[in-house]
């Protein structure tokens, strides 16, 4: 979880930054992986520059946290502009700001059951494995009753009966198993916040699937972009349907959030979904889901595997999110 600065490649002694120019109507910005130089950016009457400093605490580096800091100048000159310029150069203004970032981990709360559902799974021929000791080996954990044909794979020499905690009322069902704060507080218990809110923050992107959406619309949005959350909102929601349709992989694992149905289809056989997927109803008839698995609703299988996976969902809630920032730390000077 710690936060490594890029390096500046001319010198490694100096933390790398940017700057933009505003010609009075649009800004031209520069990101050199050295030195920022004269001429990299055009003259203008206003320019800023920008960098990111490791922030430490008193047992060495803080896990999650990186301090952003801008000096903003009435013009541009790297006089005025760079960090190491103790004094403004005459007939130039200077001000700057600083904050401190922490992460927003894309999961807040690792699951510990490979297979989560606020209300019954329903079918047969499923398979669901967990064998993390460290979370209790819990394959399947629902607010209803759990089928008895749902095959479940726990630590060797533990009853497989034990590894399943359902019709847990306790958990799921004290608002009433079909309220809609209930549905509210399991999305909360996982990511923190409601699923509007979540949908909002600066690292989540959100793809609209009203009419429904596939495996490849989820990749390609991914290929475009850097961020691994990924929230499909509308009530089409996402169907897995060929054995190609694969989302994530071992080291680019992703946060999914189905706002509507996730249909896995016995054609899925070999498609697989890496890292934590949260739906707002399942149906599984092949494939596999290796991470863990959430329903808001019911589950509804004849096939297909569930794998709990700790060390994906630990990367998860390291490596993905978004940068908020830290309340307090906001510093601005001239």
């Amino acid at each position: 979880g710690n936060v490594t600065i890029v390096p500046n490649a001319t010198a490694p002694a100096q933390n790398l930054w940017a700057a933009c120019v505003f010609d009075g109507a649009n800004w031209s910005c520069a990101c050199p992986t050295g030195t920022l130089a004269a001429g990299d950016l055009p003259n203008g009457p206003a320019a800023f520059a920008v960098r990111f400093v490791a922030q430490a605490g008193t047992s060495g580096a803080r896990p999650g946290v990186v301090r952003i800091e801008s000096n903003g100048c009435t013009s541009n000159d790297l006089a005025c502009l760079r960090y190491a310029e103790a004094t403004v150069p005459p007939a130039r203004c200077r001000s700057g700001a600083c904050a401190v970032l922490g992460l927003y981990g894309g999961i807040r709360t690792t699951p510990s059951a490979a297979l989560t559902a606020r209300q019954a799974v329903n079918g047969n021929g499923l398979q669901v494995v967990n064998q993390d000791v460290s979370v209790g080996a819990i394959t399947v954990h629902s607010g209803g009753a759990v089928a008895a044909g749902i095959g479940v794979t726990t630590v060797a020499g533990t009853p497989s009966a034990s590894s399943i905690r359902q019709n847990d009322n306790v958990a799921f069902g004290w608002l009433g198993a079909d309220a809609a704060d209930c549905t509210q507080c399991l999305f909360a218990s996982v990511f923190g916040v409601r699923p509007q809110t979540y949908r909002r923050l600066m690292g989540t992107l959100a793809i609209d699937c009203t009419a429904g959406c596939t495996a490849a619309d989820v990749n390609d949005a991914l290929g475009n972009s850097r961020g691994r959350v990924v929230y499909l909102f509308g009530a089409g929601g996402l169907s897995i349907t060929d054995a190609a349709d694969s989302i994530g992989s071992a080291a680019s694992p992703v946060v999914l959030i189905v706002e509507g149905p996730l249909a896995m289809t016995a054609g899925a056989a070999g498609a697989t979904l890496r890292g934590a997927v949260y739906a707002g109803s399942v149906t599984i008839d092949g494939g596999t889901v290796t991470g863990a698995l959430i329903s808001a609703t019911t589950v509804t299988a004849t096939g297909g595997t569930v794998v709990y996976d700790g060390a994906t969902l630990k990367q998860l809630r390291v490596t993905t999110g978004s940068y908020v920032r830290i309340p307090g730390s906001w510093r601005d000077h001239p």
